[in-house]
């Protein structure tokens, strides 16, 4: 099998945020790929990385298979309209421009007329968050992505986890957007790819040849931080080879 490829990013900023809440500057650097280091910042341009997918399996049936090639669209923490009155339209352009075949929403979508919105452009899956109060939604999809397990999931972990974390907020002791990230990636070690919303910011980390994937808020920026996080969703491509792309889009 053809070793997948990695990520890039695309858009205008100066800078590119880390999952640490750090700033990568905009240089030609490109972060090494060691399994026991995976990188905190993402450079603008294209990287690519070779693995081969481990075998894995789940009993839980999937939401959908996707045979490559294939794009999706990934966005996550769209708060309409409990924080922005609608969803900006330069996401459905965006989504259309790519030819997603479907839509992954990582959760806090706050009310429906978001996913209709969204389904006017491909079929959309979707998960429930922290503020999705009143949505019939699961709490963690499984698909299957050719020969890759991924898993979507918002990343609070449930009720009981959310609230300890808001009082270790309080408290003055919050937990790190990487801190976040890792739970939810080992969580699930039998997913390839794990796609996360929840800290608003953009991520993407490999480590023991899995992938973590955030593709931000296309509406929130992480509160405090709306100056270094720039407003993004992503798009997740396959190829007819076997070859991942993890892609950002940043919105005007």
């Amino acid at each position: 099998m053809a070793p997948p490829k990695a990520w890039s990013a695309r858009g205008k900023g100066p800078n590119w945020p880390g999952s640490d809440g750090t700033i990568a500057p905009t240089t030609n650097h490109r972060p090494t790929l060691n399994d026991n280091q995976p990188p905190t910042t993402i450079d603008h341009q294209r990287t690519t990385t070779d693995h081969r997918p481990m075998t894995t399996t789940t009993k839980r049936p999937p939401s959908a298979t996707f045979q490559p090639p294939v794009t999706l669209g990934v966005l996550a923490d769209t708060h309409v309209p409990d924080r922005v009155p609608q969803l900006p339209p330069a996401v459905l352009e965006v989504f259309r421009e790519a030819g997603v075949q479907a839509i992954l929403h990582a959760g806090d979508v706050s009310h429906p007329a978001v996913l209709r919105t969204l389904e006017d452009v491909a079929p959309v899956y979707a998960v429930r968050g922290n503020l999705d109060f009143f949505l019939r939604l699961p709490l963690v999809r499984w698909f299957r992505l050719g020969p890759y397990t991924m898993v979507l999931l918002h990343g609070h972990m449930g009720w009981r986890t959310y609230l300890w974390d808001k009082l270790r907020f309080h408290l003055g002791r919050p937990l790190r957007f990487r801190d976040l990230e890792r739970r939810a990636f080992c969580a699930f070690p039998q997913a390839h790819i794990v796609v996360m919303g929840h800290t608003h910011a953009p991520a993407l980390w490999r480590e023991q040849g899995r992938w973590l994937f955030n593709p931000g808020s296309p509406t929130n920026p992480p509160a405090g931080a709306e100056a270094r996080y720039p407003r993004t969703v992503g798009l997740l491509h396959l190829d007819r080879y076997h070859r991942l792309h993890f892609e950002w889009v940043w919105l005007a």
